[in-house]
């Protein structure tokens, strides 16, 4: 979307809950937790990891005026950057089952279909 350079926190859904766990059972992990992988991506580095989860080719970007017309305001959120690191969980101990954007996507490719 846009240039693509824009920074993308992710997470998959077995460390949320993961991370939800570890907070409500710690009292060191008090405080909020961003719940976000250590391993921010880029959204063109996102978009090329989840056509090959999905094997389907990524050939075109959109560009960022065609995205506003089609999703109006929406395409502004689509297009910000959040490099977001979940320094908080990480404190607490927590230990990421999917740290890897490739991985996390493999195993919810496999677990949709």
């Amino acid at each position: 979307l846009g240039s693509g350079r824009q920074w993308m926190p992710w997470i998959h859904i077995d460390d949320v809950v993961g991370i939800m766990l570890q907070g409500a059972g710690q009292e060191k992990a008090a405080g909020p937790m961003n719940a976000v992988s250590p391993n921010p991506a880029t959204n063109l580095e996102f978009t090329k990891a989840l056509g090959k989860a999905l094997s389907r080719p990524t050939l075109f970007p959109m560009p960022a005026t065609a995205l506003k017309i089609v999703v109006g305001e929406f395409g502004g959120i689509l297009l910000s950057s959040q490099r977001a690191f979940p320094a908080a969980a990480q404190r607490a101990g927590y230990v990421f089952r999917y740290p890897l954007l490739a991985d996390a996507l493999r195993d919810a490719v496999r677990g949709a279909s």
